[in-house]
Formats: structure tokens, C-alpha cells, sequence
């Protein structure tokens, strides 16, 4: 994977993710697809990202309620995956950058 930063966008899996986002033009079910098909640690970041934003506006919480969680369970299991975390070169800023993404994605609730 190439990466720029640590944020959950700054990856050229995070910009695959985003091409197929707008190619179909229904994010909700992109997402739910990303989290169902086990894909690549990038898109999943992303879609939990974009996740959180798009929970942001929208009035109905419980529509997104169980994208949510999933979306959680997984960022979790990154945050402790060392693997994962060792392919980058600070592993530790990796780490707390996931962090945030879940404490984002915990005010979604």
C-alpha cells in the first residue's frame, strides 16, 4: 500500500475506495459492502471515515446503527494487529491515528 500520512484518507487504497464511492453513487452501500467483503485495510479505514461523516448529517441515527458497529469492530481489530500496524514506519502514530478515527466513530451512537 502507498501512503502519504497516517489519516484514514492518505493511502492509495483509501483513493480506490473513493473512485468506486462515486462511480456508483450510493455511499451507504458501498460502505456495507467494503465492511462485507473483507476488503483492504485502507478502504476499510476509509469507509469507517466516511462513515462517520456522513452520520454527521444525517437525521436518523438507527439507519446507520449497525454500519457503526461493524465499522468499529473493525478499526478495533486494527488497532491491534500488529501487522498491520508494523507496515507502516511509526507504528505508534498509526496506532493513535486509529484511535481517533474510533472515538469519531463512537460519538456517531
Amino acid at each position: 500500500m502507498g501512503a502519504w500520512g497516517y489519516k484514514p484518507c492518505e493511502n492509495d487504497d483509501a483513493g480506490d475506495f473513493f473512485c468506486t464511492l462515486t462511480e456508483n453513487g450510493d455511499a451507504v452501500r458501498t460502505i456495507a459492502k467494503t465492511f462485507k467483503n473483507g476488503s483492504e485495510d485502507g478502504q476499510i479505514r476509509a469507509a469507517a471515515h466516511i462513515l462517520a461523516i456522513i452520520r454527521k448529517y444525517v437525521a436518523d441515527p438507527d439507519l446507520y446503527a449497525k454500519h457503526i458497529s461493524k465499522s468499529i469492530q473493525m478499526l478495533k481489530s486494527l488497532a491491534n494487529d500488529d501487522e498491520y500496524l508494523n507496515d507502516w514506519d511509526h507504528p505508534a502514530d498509526a496506532k493513535r491515528a486509529i484511535q481517533r478515527e474510533l472515538r469519531a466513530l463512537r460519538r456517531c451512537k
